[in-house]
């Protein structure tokens, strides 16, 4: 770790004691931070951009949820490695900074960039991250395997991921929801495919429910871009590629980029553009002003319904489109990404019953890892569950 070797050696330091990795994309080599997160005995909190969201056992998905519970908010690291770009999830994000300055937290970037928004890094390391967690791996020569800090994150993890697939997996919904979208495509997508997921909702559906998998590689474009031309990228992804290519995105980034269908009319592309319509912009609702605003106030300014056919508007395009009304249908749809050709798929969502959607989901989580912590009465933990769940609703930030 050349030029991180102070930071290389305060890491290894702290080998089999309190350490957390956050990997966000851009994190390097997956099996080198994997490695070295076994030889640490710490967990990796795994965007699914980052490559490390994969079925291994220092790997925690639901770190998300998982925080919205104030009894693990309240676990504290005595050191963080932070590889990559910061997760989408203001609620990760302001754990970490509530850590203090008395928790180094090292963050490794390519270009020595100190993408932290919080500026809670002490340290931060200009290096490729899976050489540098390579480097520390070779240091550390031993393992410290399963630690007890280690255990804690997993069991809360299998705890969450039981709770999400009880919800979510097992095709008892009564309607397709937001959250099941994100994670029955990246479930059901093919090996070797794409998954390009739209920033707004889509970004962090997929980051606070998807569950670990190998043979996805999932795309997103973050940033000053915002929902500008994701249709465009999905496109030349699958055609750069020559993969199947999945893309899930919002009715309005599905509108603003819907000219782009023309250009792919004859082009040997593999894609299924798989639209969430919620009738404008979903992610307001989970901000203050859906509740302090008046219903009409607030839809003009903050909820924007287009109002338009979204099928039609594909099928101008010369784009076949398809409406998706159960989970066997989107489960089909997933699978068949492989098909030549472009598809729109279209999904029909409520903004106020995909609030409510999101809400059930982290109160089954928190009424998971508590009842796994401290066996209780159902119905005690299942009320403590739903408190912490309304009373730590995050807005989903930028």
């Amino acid at each position: 770790w050349a030029e991180g070797d102070s930071a290389g050696r305060l890491l290894e330091s702290f080998a089999g004691r309190r350490g957390l990795i956050v990997a966000g994309a851009g994190a390097g080599d997956p099996a080198s931070v994997l490695d070295a997160a076994r030889r640490l005995g710490w967990p990796v909190l795994a965007d699914p951009r980052s490559g490390c969201r994969l079925p291994a056992p220092p790997v925690v998905a639901a770190a998300d949820a998982l925080l919205r519970i104030p009894e693990v908010a309240a676990w504290r690291p005595e050191v963080v490695v932070r590889l990559g770009s910061p997760w989408a999830s203001k609620v990760l994000s302001r754990w970490l900074a509530t850590l203090g300055p008395q928790v180094p937290q090292v963050l490794v970037d390519p270009f020595g960039r100190w993408a932290d928004p919080e500026r809670a890094a002490s340290h931060v390391v200009a290096a490729d991250p899976g050489a540098f967690m390579g480097s520390l791996a070779e240091h550390l020569g031993w393992a410290h395997g399963d630690s007890p800090w280690l255990a804690q994150w997993r069991a809360a993890e299998a705890a969450a991921q039981r709770a999400l697939s009880g919800e979510l997996d097992a095709g008892a919904e009564l309607e397709l929801s937001e959250p099941g979208v994100a994670r029955a495509v990246l479930a059901g997508a093919p090996d070797g495919a794409n998954l390009v997921v739209s920033s707004s909702m889509p970004v962090r559906d997929l980051e606070w429910y998807g569950a670990p998998r190998e043979g996805v590689r999932v795309l997103s474009n973050r940033g000053a871009n915002g929902i500008d031309g994701v249709l465009s990228t999905a496109l030349g992804v699958a055609l750069a590629g020559r993969r199947p290519t999945v893309a899930i995105l919002g009715d309005l980034a599905f509108l603003y980029d819907a000219g782009s269908l023309l250009w792919a009319s004859g082009r040997d592309v593999s894609l299924t553009a798989l639209v969430v319509d919620n009738d404008g912009g979903g992610i307001f609702s989970f901000l203050p002003q859906a509740s302090a605003l008046e219903a009409d106030r607030f839809e003009r300014y903050w909820g924007t319904p287009h109002g338009t056919d979204l099928a039609a508007v594909a099928a101008a395009y010369g784009a076949a489109a398809e409406p998706v009304g159960d989970r066997a249908a989107l489960d089909a749809l997933a699978a068949g990404a492989a098909r030549p050709g472009v598809r729109v798929a279209i999904v029909r969502s409520r903004r106020s019953s995909n609030v409510e959607a999101h809400d059930r989901l982290h109160a089954a989580v928190a009424s998971a890892v508590l009842q796994a912590q401290a066996p209780a009465p159902d119905g005690r933990v299942r009320q403590e569950a739903v408190r912490v769940a309304r009373g730590r609703r995050e807005g989903p930030g930028a």
